[in-house]
């Protein structure tokens, strides 16, 4: 990240948009006033600056704390909404707890499916250890299973879950 220590040269990030301007015209002739990035099949918005590719939303926390955390979690996890209010340092177990459910989810609910003999296998993850939450007939027990076991372990209720 050496790269960065003339960033504010070049980009103004405005906290409550979100949106990083470019201010000054680089080599590689970007346009001043003109929002910087674009968005990638990822989902983040991805900036190029003196020949290297970042995030924008680890350029906007640099821009306004003057480093980069090994890692910034997008609190509504929206992966393209960097207003600082939606930005926070994390751990890599804080970003897990906060995912979204999968697009392969047939439940909509995380951590529970359907069995073989068509009962709700209830489930939960915490410090890299898969907890069994048990079985349940009756699918809102199974839900309300779940959603306990994520109050306790310190998951956040939004994301689709």
């Amino acid at each position: 990240m050496n790269n960065l220590s003339d960033l504010h040269k070049y980009l103004k990030y405005n906290p409550s948009t979100g949106i990083i301007h470019w201010i000054a015209l680089t080599k590689t002739g970007e346009s001043v006033n003109k929002p910087a990035g674009s968005l990638h099949t990822t989902g983040y918005i991805n900036i190029w600056f003196k020949a290297n590719s970042y995030r924008a939303h680890r350029l906007a926390y640099f821009l306004t704390y003057g480093y980069i955390p090994k890692q910034i979690d997008h609190i509504n996890g929206i992966r393209d909404d960097n207003r600082l209010i939606n930005l926070r340092p994390a751990t890599s177990l804080m970003n897990t707890k906060n995912t979204k459910k999968y697009k392969s989810n047939t439940t909509g609910v995380m951590g529970i499916h359907i069995s073989k003999n068509k009962r709700w296998e209830v489930r939960i993850s915490n410090n890299n250890k898969r907890i069994s939450l048990g079985t349940y007939t009756d699918f809102f027990e199974a839900c309300c299973a779940r959603k306990s076991a994520e109050l306790k372990y310190g998951f956040h209720t939004n994301h689709g879950r």
